[in-house]
């Protein structure tokens, strides 16, 4: 996980320090200096990257305090038997 929220992380300053200076730039009346469709690729590699989730091996089995027949209702079958 860690070179994912490092991408992240880094994506994130660089969209900070971009929308500052758009900001300025924007003050003193002249153009930004990276295009639209540059920021909007970054912005949406951002929040993809922020959005990721990592699943584990499928193969892998968690250890479980009650046994999963008992959310399947077959519990309560035995009981009413």
């Amino acid at each position: 996980m860690k070179p994912l929220l490092d991408a992240t992380n880094e994506l994130g300053r660089w969209l900070s320090a971009t929308a500052h200076q758009a900001r300025v730039a924007q003050s003193e009346k002249r153009r930004p200096q990276e295009s639209p469709a540059d920021w909007a690729f970054r912005w949406l590699k951002y929040h993809d990257l922020a959005s990721y989730v990592l699943l584990g091996d499928p193969a892998v089995r968690l250890p479980m305090t009650v046994h999963s027949s008992r959310y399947l209702g077959s519990q309560s079958r035995r009981k009413a038997r």
